[in-house]
C-alpha cells in the first residue's frame, strides 16, 4: 500500500542519499526516510521491516518545504582556528574521528567542492558525532569568534549522516543534506545549492 509523501512525511524528514526512481507521473522513494522528531519510518522496499514504500508526488515541493523549516544552525556550531591548511585540517578531523569511532562527514563548501570541482573555499566544515572538548584538545583547535578556518557542527540529529558517501577518501553528507546546508548560507551558498540540485539531485528523480 502506497502513502502520499506530502501527507505521510513532514518537511523535516531525512532522505537517505536522495535516490529517487521515476514512475509514471510520480516519484518512488526507495530509500529510508526518518523524521527528525524522533519517529523513524523505514521506506527501503516492500521487504523492509515495518515499512511502506513512499510515493513522492512532487519531490521538489517537499524539498522546498523542508528548506523553509531547516537550518544547520540548530546543531551546535563551534568555529575554530588551526595552523593547518584547510585540506590538512579536513584530513586530520576525519582521521581523529575514525580513531575514536565517531561519525564524520564534510558539508558546506567543504562538501560542495567534492561534488562541484569549481567551488573554492577557505574554511573546512564538517559534522562530527562526538564530544567537542575532546576533539578540540586532541587536534589543537582554538575556539574563535572571528577568523575561523574550521567550523564543526555537532548535530542535534544523527540523520545528517544518512546517505553520506566517500569521495577522495573523505566522507561527505548526502547531496540532499548538502543542499539543505548550503541553502542556509547566502549568495554563494545558494548558488552552489542550486547547482547541486540541478546537476545531481534532480537527475536521480
Amino acid at each position: 500500500m502506497w502513502r502520499d509523501a506530502r501527507r505521510g512525511l513532514r518537511a523535516g524528514s531525512a532522505w537517505n542519499c536522495g535516490r529517487l526512481s521515476p514512475g509514471q507521473g510520480t516519484r518512488d522513494l526507495s530509500v529510508e526516510a526518518a523524521t527528525r522528531t524522533g519517529t523513524t519510518t523505514g521506506t527501503r522496499t516492500s521487504t523492509a521491516t515495518n515499512a511502506e514504500p513512499v510515493r513522492l508526488v512532487d519531490p521538489q515541493a517537499l524539498l522546498e518545504e523542508w528548506v523553509g523549516s531547516y537550518s544547520f544552525r540548530k546543531s551546535r556550531l563551534v568555529d575554530c582556528y588551526t595552523l593547518r591548511d584547510v585540506a590538512e585540517a579536513e584530513a586530520a578531523l576525519a582521521e581523529e574521528c575514525s580513531r575514536r569511532g565517531w561519525s564524520f562527514a564534510l558539508t558546506g563548501f567543504s562538501g560542495a567542492a567534492r561534488l562541484l570541482p569549481a567551488v573554492r573555499y577557505q574554511r573546512a566544515m564538517a559534522y562530527v558525532g562526538g564530544a567537542p572538548e575532546e576533539l578540540l584538545g586532541s587536534l589543537q583547535l582554538k575556539v574563535v569568534e572571528s577568523g575561523a578556518n574550521v567550523s564543526l557542527l555537532f548535530p542535534y540529529d544523527e540523520g545528517v549522516f544518512q546517505g553520506a558517501r566517500r569521495i577522495d577518501d573523505l566522507d561527505v553528507v548526502s547531496p540532499v543534506q548538502l543542499y539543505l546546508d548550503l541553502r542556509s548560507f547566502r549568495a554563494r551558498g545558494e548558488e552552489a545549492a542550486e547547482q547541486i540540485l540541478e546537476e545531481i539531485i534532480k537527475p536521480s528523480w
